[in-house]
């Protein structure tokens, strides 16, 4: 059984995802909602969470304050993992 703000929550984020592509990685396409989170487009993800001093929940609730702001995509854990340890360019987007 869920609380009201684990409803409330759950709310918060399936809007984010819809803002910001729906439940589908931006890059390799994975589906599945447990691999998938909010990715930074230009970098810069770590900086912001300590800025605000938080991240995952806390920031959904923050850019739907802020009616969803640009430069944010849906990625699969993966693909935002190593756009972060690669200059900020996923593998699947390398040009060899």
């Amino acid at each position: 059984q869920m609380t009201k703000n684990q409803k409330y929550e759950l709310k918060i984020k399936d809007l984010i995802f819809k803002a910001y592509g729906g439940y589908k990685c931006a890059c390799c396409g994975e589906m599945g909602k447990k691999f998938l989170t909010l990715d930074h487009i230009h970098g810069g993800g770590t900086k912001h969470r300590k800025e605000m001093k938080g991240g995952g929940k806390f920031h959904y609730r923050i850019l739907y304050k802020q009616n969803f702001p640009e430069g944010y995509q849906v990625l699969c854990m993966n693909c935002n993992f190593a756009k972060g340890q690669n200059n900020n360019v996923c593998p699947h987007n390398e040009k060899n």
